[in-house]
């Protein structure tokens, strides 16, 4: 059994979302969205942590999707098998990799697309061509899962937010705690 690791590199956050590229044994395959860097999670609105994430194929029939990514792969003349699932996220379940465009698509999902954009909702950084992307990059992830391979995605902070591995910071309080108690 081989193994076979892809990488995203988070380049660039705006406070509101995230933009990276991702690749394969150093090929450009797509960009990627995703929500925010948060220090404590907000269900739904925060990134997954960097690090190393196992991928696997979702079974058919087990995801919202599952629908769409067929329709999606169909009119590409491909096969859908599966939504891709990273595994043993901490502090996330069901993230998934699938199309969408800036943050507002996503609840901790990788989005995929083509080219660069602002959300036309808030001009936060997003990704366009979507579905392209997914037609692109889903054959190139999958490829290894299909053959009984195991796959990777390898995330890495180059956009200047904090890594998983830097020590923890203690949040900082909005306001001190003895003026609180005053009203003041």
């Amino acid at each position: 059994m081989r193994e076979v690791t892809f990488t995203l590199n988070r380049l660039e956050h705006d406070g509101l979302a995230t933009r990276g590229e991702l690749l394969a044994g150093g090929t450009w395959l797509c960009y990627i969205a995703e929500d925010r860097y948060r220090q404590v999670k907000v269900p739904g609105s925060t990134r997954i942590p960097d690090g190393l994430y196992e991928i696997e194929l979702k079974p058919v029939g087990t995801s919202r999707f599952d629908k769409v990514a067929t329709e999606i792969m169909a009119a590409a003349g491909l096969a859908h098998h599966g939504m891709i699932r990273l595994i043993a996220v901490p502090n996330f379940s069901e993230v998934l990799y699938h199309w969408g465009n800036d943050q507002h698509d996503t609840e901790g999902c990788l989005l995929g697309g083509m080219t660069k954009m602002s959300s036309p909702k808030d001009g936060s950084l997003a990704v366009g061509m979507s579905r392209p992307a997914y037609q692109k990059t889903y054959p190139v992830l999958s490829a290894p899962l299909i053959r009984g391979d195991r796959a990777f995605i390898h995330i890495r902070n180059l956009d200047g937010t904090p890594s998983a591995s830097d020590p923890v910071r203690a949040p900082v309080p909005l306001e001190r705690p003895d003026r609180a108690k005053q009203g003041a």
